[in-house]
């Protein structure tokens, strides 16, 4: 299954010592994982894009695996197959300026 690929590539590098500082690197992670197997469809792979079931123009999703939808609307959106939504807290936290 897709979600476990992910899941096992993004534990891999945590594993070997990779830091997720933000939620950015989290869903740079889970890209890289999704790419490295060459039977995903790499064309449905998305990052911060809207969803067929987004409500406005203005909400995203952070990682989105589905095919585009090129409707009559304005712009395109994702008929997701699957949807991740992440959250990435430090452990270390952030200093002030």
């Amino acid at each position: 299954m897709i979600t476990d690929e992910i899941i096992n590539g993004v534990l891999k590098y945590l594993n070997k010592g990779y830091h997720v500082l933000l939620e950015a690197d989290l869903i740079g992670l889970m890209f890289h994982a999704y790419l490295l197997n060459e039977d995903n469809d790499h064309e449905k792979i998305h990052v911060d894009t809207r969803i067929k079931q987004s409500k406005t123009d203005r909400e995203k999703i952070d990682f989105v695996i589905g095919k585009v939808n090129y409707s009559e609307d304005i712009r395109p959106k994702i008929n997701p197959e699957i949807v991740i939504e992440a959250k990435s807290i430090p452990e270390i936290g952030f200093t002030e300026i």
